[in-house]
Parts: C-alpha cells; structure tokens; sequence
C-alpha cells in the first residue's frame, strides 16, 4: 500500500515548470506536503549552490533564467518561505513557465535580497 501511495504521488506531484508546482501547491494534504517538501528542498539546494559558486559568477550576466543570491534569515521557516514562494508564484503568472527551482530561487531572490555591498 505504501509503495502504491508513492508511486502515485511520483507520478501526480511533480514539478518540472512553475504552473505545475503552483497546481501542486493548491491541492489539499498530498499538494500542500509535496510543495512544502519541493520548496524546502530547492532552497537548501540553491543555498548550496550559492555557497559553492564565486560570487563573481553568480551574476545574472549568464543567463537571464538564473537568479541571483538571496539572503534567507535564520528564523524564517519552511512553512514561511514555502508562503512566500506560493505568493510569489500567483503575483507572477507571467514567470510560471520557468522551471520550479529557477522559480523558487527567483521568489526567494525577491522576498530575501541581500544587502548591497
């Protein structure tokens, strides 16, 4: 049984583009924990990224899909930052073509700049 619900939620909750993770993000239970868990995970994996990579190449002179650095405060939680890009995502329909990670990077970029330097 366990098994089926996996291979179900697999198969119904991904989020390849941002339109499949807001649809994702607006269905009850198994949407709100995928979400959550799909939010949670691209902002640890950006946040390696950002740590990985120079700040000189983490401009948006590469690319005009990649954001930049954002700078996530301590206290914010998951649930916050998982708000945070939901509402980002229903104020920028435009941007719901790019994929769900650019797309979380870019909300979190947006809610969490870093301060000038």
């Amino acid at each position: 049984m366990f098994a089926l619900a996996i291979a179900w939620m697999s198969a119904t909750a991904s989020a390849d583009t941002g339109t499949q993770l807001q649809s994702t993000c607006k269905k009850p239970d198994i949407g709100y924990a995928y979400c959550l868990g799909y939010i949670t995970g691209a902002t640890q994996a950006l946040s390696a990224w950002s740590a990985a990579t120079p700040k000189d190449a983490r401009t948006k002179t590469t690319s005009p899909n990649v954001p930049s650095l954002y700078c996530l405060p301590r206290e914010v939680s998951n649930v916050q930052t998982m708000q945070v890009v939901v509402r980002y995502m229903d104020e920028h329909p435009e941007r719901l073509n790019l994929s769900a990670d650019t797309l979380v990077g870019y909300a979190l970029e947006a809610a969490y700049p870093c301060p000038r330097q």
